[in-house]
């Protein structure tokens, strides 16, 4: 592991615009939501054959599949980012060879997409979209210093566009999947030196933002990249070619402790996984298996503990391309913001049912009682109960069939949270289903 302090310029670039501090993780953990990804989507239902962006909600085991089409253009959208507070998703548009960063507001169909990137000079990239903690700000990735060459640096988006665009990290060779830590206060990202793709020298890297040290957390002759924050900060989740396939690994944030959690044989014809998503609650790692080459390619997400048991499809697999996938959140308040979350599990995936139940203080056996007895009383009274075994509830629409419960104690030094989705799915729920 290497420390060393990044140029002036681009530590002062950091120092100025980039947002963070404690204040920032507000918005974390939260309750799982839906996972959104790109779906190579064929004609009748397009009009030509393209890529658009899905939400799949994680369903019992043999449930009919629960999906939300988000895009439907003829360009094609890849790389879904959700904002904090779970109601917006950042996208990338590829459209006659220029890719741009899109913004779609997931709160009610028909779901409106506006642009958030611009080409004003020359025809360079923006991609690889991910929001700061307190979604003020979008990085991307962009070759904007070299339009010429696919070679890019990270750059700072201002979301409501008050601020001009800011580089974030400037250095030779080639950075990819940029990620604040949920703190605010680093940023991950992948890198190289020698700009060329997938030649071996590709390594991780955090970057302390306020002091500029940027410290190399992989070094290798093998291909370590889409690196991924666990929501307390703790751990990194990514993908590395090490053992000759492409596999999904877990570090602790400072780079020690590495351990490989998928296992594949190492041929064309296997599978191989790649881009790890973690669920809000932290329970869960979500990434990419494809198999096969060219033509034949195809690739689904799947999802797995996050200590890496109990790997399987997130749905039925499918012989078309559905990749990328990224982990909404519906984030919590209640209860002591100085008490620590701890996730309980799942009661039910199934419309009408609760899932990612989380507890502050409370213990997980008393939380998942009280999620048991709210879900009985709303099934019973046809209404949201606002009182639970000592707890005072309120349940808060999101977004698609979702409905978000928080249940704080007297004082509220305890608290309970969960998501319950809506037993009669919305029309645009099974949209484009299988």
């Amino acid at each position: 592991m290497r420390t060393r302090k990044l140029t002036c310029a681009a530590a002062c670039a950091v120092a100025l615009g980039v947002p963070m501090g404690t204040d920032a993780r507000a918005a974390w953990p939260g309750v799982n939501g839906k996972l959104s990804l790109t779906q190579r989507v064929e004609p009748p239902l397009a009009s030509r054959a393209n890529r658009d962006i899905f939400a799949y909600g994680l369903g019992d085991p043999g449930a009919p599949v629960d999906r939300v089409r988000l895009t439907s253009s003829t360009s094609n959208d890849e790389q879904s980012s959700w904002s904090p507070d779970g109601r917006t998703l950042a996208f990338k548009r590829a459209d006659r060879g220029v890719e741009q960063v899109f913004l779609l507001d997931a709160t009610s169909a028909p779901y409106v997409a506006r642009q958030l990137t611009r080409t004003s000079e020359g025809a360079f990239n923006n991609t690889q979209p991910a929001w700061s903690p307190d979604g003020s700000t979008i990085l991307v990735r962009t070759n904007r210093a070299d339009p010429t060459v696919n070679v890019a640096d990270v750059w700072a988006i201002d979301v409501a566009g008050a601020q001009p665009d800011r580089p974030v990290v400037e250095r030779p060779g080639d950075e990819r999947y940029p990620s604040y830590s949920p703190d605010g206060r680093r940023l991950l990202f992948r890198g190289d030196t020698d700009g060329a793709d997938v030649t071996g020298d590709e390594e991780l890297f955090v970057l302390e933002l306020e002091s500029g040290t940027l410290t190399q957390l992989t070094d290798n002759p093998f291909i370590d990249t889409s690196p991924a924050w666990s929501p307390d900060g703790t751990r990194i989740a990514f993908n590395s070619d090490r053992d000759g396939d492409s596999e999904i690994y877990v570090m602790n944030a400072d780079g020690s402790d590495e351990r490989q959690l998928t296992f594949n044989d190492a041929s064309d014809l296997f599978p191989h996984d790649e881009g790890p998503a973690w669920s809000p609650d932290g329970r869960l790692i979500a990434y990419t298996r494809a198999v096969g080459t060219g033509s034949n390619a195809s690739s689904d997400p799947w999802v797995m503990s996050a200590d890496g048991t109990g790997q399987q499809p997130y749905a039925p697999p499918t012989p078309i391309v559905e990749e990328s996938p990224d982990w909404q959140a519906l984030p919590v308040t209640a209860g002591d913001p100085a008490e620590p979350w701890v996730a309980c599990g799942d009661l039910s995936l199934a419309p009408g049912g609760v899932a990612s139940v989380i507890a502050r203080k409370a213990g997980c056996h008393r939380a998942i009682r009280l999620a048991e007895r709210w879900q009985r009383v709303a099934e019973w009274a046809d209404v949201p109960p606002d009182r639970v075994k000592g707890f005072t509830c309120t349940a808060e629409h999101h977004t698609f069939d979702q409905v978000l419960v928080q249940c704080a104690h007297r004082g509220g030094r305890k608290a309970v949270a969960f998501v319950h989705r809506e037993a009669a799915a919305s029309s645009e729920a099974t949209e484009g289903a299988r």
